[in-house]
């Protein structure tokens, strides 16, 4: 029998094209249901059984912030003006070749190497946490949506363990941050 992870809620990350959403600041739960499956012609894809634990990152860095007082705040007062968010994705590297030809040899390492191998792509990185990876989506269900665009993967190959692509992501502006889903 397996262990069950003892700490934490269960975490879903994953990727959406960027036309996946109607408005991306109320995503829905059929929108976040989409392509279960997680076919490369879809537009949603769950990547989380692909990405490793320790290595990977969807968090938010210390954010810009303008110190500048007026009259009428009191000393040391900041507020907030840019979001920093960090995310990288660390993937493991399939064992078994995805042949197109062969639908039954995509697993989710695969799919993250088919969407993470090209320089300049634009996806919504997205996180939800609360339920199982492959848990289908409900309203008031906690996601997180970010706008990034792709880079050059960084391989980590060393002997006596998993090879790995490291994906560090730069972001695009648009961020939503611990939203619920809308129905």
């Amino acid at each position: 029998m397996a262990n069950e992870r003892l700490f934490g809620p269960k975490t879903r990350i994953g990727l959406a094209s960027v036309f996946h959403f109607e408005d991306w600041k109320v995503p829905t739960a059929a929108e976040m249901n989409a392509n279960p499956t997680n076919s490369l012609t879809g537009s949603k894809w769950d990547l989380s059984c692909a990405l490793d634990l320790e290595s990977t990152t969807y968090d938010l860095g210390d954010s810009d912030t303008d110190d500048e007082l007026s009259f009428c705040q009191w000393a040391g007062a900041e507020e907030a003006t840019d979001y920093n968010p960090e995310i990288v994705f660390t993937q493991f590297v399939s064992k078994a070749r995805y042949l197109v030809s062969d639908p039954a040899t995509q697993d989710q390492a695969n799919t993250a190497f088919a969407l993470l191998f090209a320089r300049g792509v634009e996806y919504y990185a997205w996180m939800s946490w609360g339920k199982e990876p492959g848990e289908p989506f409900a309203v008031g269900d906690h996601i997180c949506l970010v706008r990034v665009i792709t880079d050059f993967e960084v391989p980590d190959v060393s002997t006596g363990s998993n090879a790995k692509l490291t994906s560090t992501f730069g972001f695009r502006t648009e961020i939503l941050w611990n939203s619920e889903i809308a129905a």
